[in-house]
């Protein structure tokens, strides 16, 4: 029973406020049915959008919190600006995304909720309209822990409240390709006011097909847009591989053992150690950020091309000196390119390092490198005179330790021939190949 009838007054504030939640559940259905397909990775989560704030007029740093979701589950959402809330002059926050979207009919829905003292609006680029964030107070209801709309019933997070998250839409459309600015802005003049936004998706009514191929041969980076998938030339190798890429990718996609990233060189005496770090997974998933050199690890030959779904590309100027790990020491930069430099004409020199099988190798000078791939690239005054390689507390200085990298499977012993459970500080036998662990 929606409680209100189109044309009739409803008797009485209940069943006015009934008749408005039975019309939100209404929008959420529709949207639910028409909208089904779903971009998210095409505008991430608010962590990666560009943010801005002020308290007093001053910058700021907006909330970031994990608690009082509306699923009941930890999980990341973002407020006013940091100590705003209490400041008698107020504070203002804004979270703003630019995408390429190819022609379509499109929906922006987020979670969201606010203090009545607070003013806030979704607005975008491609469309004159905007949308008011819901101010129902902190313990009103509207999404059940299932993300469906709800105002009834005990299916809501923290003692059967919801904290007054509802969700809202903004719909548009495009006929042409075109560069999309998606903002949420929210401002309270006084004190003890807040806003709260979370779960941020793109959707669609129709499958949008914009296929991206990018290949070791690219001369640049392709340009910044959204690719409903990415499809490449890369077969990763067994042992060590360096990755590159303008979006953000993971070790599953990848099809990667191991992921390090360059923390620099430890600078001893009797030579240098370049250190890599293992990435650390979040949620069992170990992320890959855009326009960031890896070096990744996997146990076999890859026998088909790496290909990818819905990308946000953004190639954040696209030329290799954009995409550098800087060394803190200033000894060896680690660089990614996004154009093939052929062998004799690229910019590797003498005392720079390449990738091998194993470890990285002491480049010649003119080396070739594909496309989407990365070098240690010597910044220093003199050379080291030895090298050593940490990856992950696993340290190869000249030593062959690739079955030791693809997480240690394989039989190990010490010098004395004794089997081990697991490798141990000193030189180890790992299926037959010394392998030092410092």
């Amino acid at each position: 029973m929606i409680g209100v009838t189109p044309g009739v007054e409803p008797a009485n504030a209940a069943a006015a406020a009934a008749g408005v939640n039975a019309l939100k559940v209404a929008e959420f259905d529709f949207v639910k049915e028409n909208y089904i397909h779903d971009y998210e990775p095409v505008i991430g989560t608010f962590g990666e959008w560009t943010a801005t704030a002020t308290v007093d007029g001053q910058p700021a740093e907006p909330n970031y919190l994990d608690y009082e979701h509306w699923s009941g589950e930890t999980h990341a959402y973002y407020e006013q600006a940091a100590n705003g809330w209490g400041n008698e002059h107020g504070w203002t926050v804004q979270y703003e995304k630019t995408a390429k979207l190819p022609a379509g009919d499109y929906m922006l829905k987020v979670a969201a909720r606010s203090s009545a003292g607070t003013t806030s609006l979704v607005s975008c680029s491609a469309t004159e309209n905007t949308v008011s964030l819901p101010s129902v107070g902190n313990t009103a209801k509207g999404i059940d822990l299932y993300g469906n709309a709800a105002f009834e019933g005990d299916n809501f997070a923290h003692d059967g409240l919801g904290f007054g998250w509802e969700w809202r839409y903004l719909p548009f459309t495009l006929t042409e390709t075109t560069d999309v600015t998606m903002t949420f802005y929210a401002e309270a003049n006084t004190q003890y006011q807040w806003m709260s936004i979370a779960d941020a998706t793109l959707l669609s009514k129709q499958e949008i097909q914009n296929i991206v191929e990018i290949a070791g041969t690219d001369e640049a980076a392709p340009e910044a847009q959204i690719a409903t998938s990415v499809i490449t030339d890369r077969k990763l190798l067994e042992g060590l591989n360096t990755v590159i890429f303008p979006f953000v990718t993971t070790d599953a996609e990848l099809g990667a053992t191991t992921v390090l990233a360059y923390t620099g060189t430890t600078v001893e005496a009797d030579g240098l150690t370049f250190n890599f770090q293992k990435v650390a997974p979040v949620d069992g998933v170990v992320t890959l950020q855009a326009n960031t050199p890896y070096a990744v690890f996997v146990a076999a030959d890859q026998t088909e091309n790496l290909t990818f779904g819905t990308k946000n590309i953004n190639p954040g100027g696209g030329w290799y000196n954009e995409c550098v790990t800087t060394d803190p020491n200033g000894k060896f930069d680690f660089r990614g390119t996004y154009s093939e430099w052929k062998k004799g004409e690229s910019p590797i020199v003498a005392g720079d390092y390449v990738a091998g099988a194993e470890k990285f190798v002491k480049a010649k000078g003119g080396n070739g490198l594909k496309a989407y791939r990365a070098y240690l690239q010597f910044v220093g005054t003199e050379e080291p005179a030895n090298v050593a390689f940490n990856f992950g507390g696993f340290v190869v200085d000249g030593i062959e330790a690739v079955e030791l990298l693809n997480n240690l499977s394989g039989n190990i012993y010490n010098l004395n021939g004794q089997k081990l459970q697991k490798a141990q500080k000193g030189i180890n036998i790992v299926n037959g190949k010394k392998v030092l662990v410092k």
